[in-house]
């Protein structure tokens, strides 16, 4: 149930722009859940605008240019008409993005809104190798900011540290358990097979995919007959799928494709093991908490959002990114010890609690109520500090 304040408290009215739900990626499948959240509060008015790329092709500059002005325009008239108390605007923090959001978040301010950013990803290069010029839009970004969301409190201490700032807050993805239905079958797999291993991923070099596909030669050794599934596509398909032929894996290897986030729960299930190998920092990948929803045990990479949540052989084993050798030890490990298996899953179960809407959705709401009654800088819209 959603909070219930005073009938006296007057409702905080809510701006919030979300990504297109038809789009790739976790925030189009989570976000409707907080939307959901304080569209059932009767503390909040929330209204949406869609923000952000309309497809998953490639945009050219031109089509992005045209897109955030028509976004902004529709923006303007929400800011006028809607006037809310407070803008939350969902994003990444890279240079395309903060390139776009910069003049939303400006105009905001200047019209005396508190702003609240999520960051759903965050660059490295951003926060620890930006040059001059991005420098200065990454605190122009932070600068006009009320308050920032992310995903994790590695993230956290790693903006503070860059931008020596007290506006980043860690705050959480809602993961909706009911969503998944236990045993049911995907349409396109053979309803007797049962994989080695799962992974999910954008086929890029930096999510590692290569890392499964090396590791299994020696997991061979021990399992000959070995299956493994690969969910995803992207640029590095047929590089990946090369290297797989090069090292006679043709017969161990599943290329499932692109699966819909509805669908890709019934995927999971499966396989005997769950298997995060980015090699990216990450904020909070879906694809792990779809894998604790499906109760299979977890192996995955130190990102930022497995180094906060998980302990080792607790909710997961690690492994050390691009150490293939390291991974196919600890497959096979995890694949022969039933009570590892149990111990993660029954784990992660109970911690998917702390990701529930209410839960998630009561953080939110302290984190805007806050907001509301801290009177807006007034000299938040100069930019005399730089």
């Amino acid at each position: 149930m959603a909070s219930t304040p005073s009938p006296n408290i007057r409702k905080i009215k809510l701006l919030m722009c979300v990504p297109r739900a038809n789009l790739y990626g976790g925030p189009p499948t989570h976000l409707p859940y907080l939307v959901s959240y304080f569209s059932k509060s009767s503390g909040f008015l929330i209204k949406t605008v869609y923000y952000g790329r309309k497809s998953n092709n490639n945009e050219t500059t031109l089509t992005k240019v045209q897109n955030t002005i028509i976004t902004l325009t529709i923006f303007l008239k929400h800011l006028i008409i809607f006037n809310p108390n407070i803008v939350h605007i969902n994003t990444a923090f890279d240079k395309n993005s903060i390139l776009r959001d910069i003049p939303f978040i400006v105009i905001s301010s200047f019209a005396r809104k508190k702003i609240f950013i999520k960051i759903h990803g965050s660059s490295y290069d951003l926060l620890l190798h930006a040059n001059a010029f991005l420098k200065i839009l990454s605190r122009i970004f932070i600068h006009f900011s009320d308050v920032i969301g992310v995903l994790s409190n590695e993230e956290k201490k790693e903006f503070i540290t860059t931008f020596n700032t007290s506006k980043i807050v860690t705050v959480k993805n809602i993961v909706k358990v009911s969503q998944i239905h236990v045993n049911s079958t995907p349409s396109s797999l053979n309803t007797k097979a049962k994989y080695f291993c799962c992974s999910v991923s954008r086929m890029i070099k930096q999510k590692g995919i290569e890392d499964i596909i090396l590791a299994l030669p020696s997991i061979k050794q021990r399992i000959p007959n070995v299956k493994v599934l690969i969910i995803g596509d992207g640029p590095e398909t047929e590089t990946l799928k090369k290297l797989s032929s090069s090292l006679e894996l043709d017969s161990n290897i599943v290329w499932a494709g692109y699966i819909s986030n509805n669908e890709v729960c019934n995927y999971i299930q499966c396989s005997a093991m769950f298997i995060f190998t980015s090699h990216l920092p990450e904020g909070m990948p879906m694809v792990l908490t779809e894998a604790m929803k499906t109760k299979i045990p977890i192996i995955t990479t130190k990102n930022r959002f497995a180094v906060d949540y998980f302990k080792n052989k607790h909710n997961c084993l690690f492994y050390n990114k691009g150490d293939y050798i390291e991974l196919s030890k600890k497959a096979i490990e995890l694949y022969y010890d039933r009570e590892l298996r149990n111990c993660i899953v029954k784990n992660n179960i109970s911690l998917l609690s702390d990701f529930s809407e209410e839960s998630v959705g009561l953080e939110f709401s302290k984190i805007y109520s806050t907001m509301q009654i801290t009177p807006k800088n007034k000299n938040n819209n100069s930019l005399q500090d730089f």
